[in-house]
């Protein structure tokens, strides 16, 4: 996605709308980048108001307005780190987006209920103990559904990168989940 210059341009001069514009354009995926971190909407939720804040207060810094998409998903990802390091690990908050990384989403029969209590668990308590840049890439994947190359802009990495530990995350999520296939 090719970022309107005239519209940061325009923000660059206080213009709101024109940020509100920009905001509309990048809060899903600053929201994406956000959750792959701290792995809570609300948390995320509040990252994504914090990220814009931060970049319509820097916005004057940015000198190559056609860069603005990977400056603001770097802002993201730096707040994002910065709020788990003020944090414990990342707690789940919604159990379908567990189901959903788990593989039992949608599963039929009431009787299943504590067996998947209990996979919702272990699956929290296994993306929690991944590493930040392994999570990220993951939740990014398979609950944003972005590609290989939305996440490596997102992350303002290369796509070999994404791949990479995309790679090592699920290896790390099959080994300490045996139960999934």
């Amino acid at each position: 996605m090719a970022v309107n210059i005239e519209l940061v341009d325009r923000a660059k001069q206080q213009d709101q709308e024109a940020y509100a514009e920009l905001v509309d354009l990048y809060a899903d995926k600053v929201y994406a980048i956000a959750y792959g971190y701290v792995f809570n909407a609300a948390d995320a939720r509040d990252l994504v108001q914090e990220v814009f804040i931060k970049a319509f207060r820097s916005l004057s810094d940015l000198k190559n307005p056609a860069q603005f998409r990977a400056w603001l998903f770097t802002i993201a990802n730096r707040k994002a780190l910065d709020s788990l390091d003020k944090k414990q690990a990342p707690t789940c908050a919604d159990p379908r987006e567990i189901d959903q990384l788990a593989g039992v989403e949608g599963r039929p029969g009431a009787t299943e209920q504590a067996d998947e209590a209990s996979t919702q668990s272990e699956v929290a308590q296994v993306l929690a103990a991944l590493p930040d840049e392994h999570r990220v890439v993951l939740t990014l994947r398979y609950l944003e559904q972005m590609n290989y190359t939305q996440i490596a802009e997102a992350l303002g990495t290369n796509v070999e990168t994404v791949s990479n530990r995309l790679v090592r995350a699920k290896r790390y999520v099959k080994k300490h989940l045996p139960r999934t296939n």
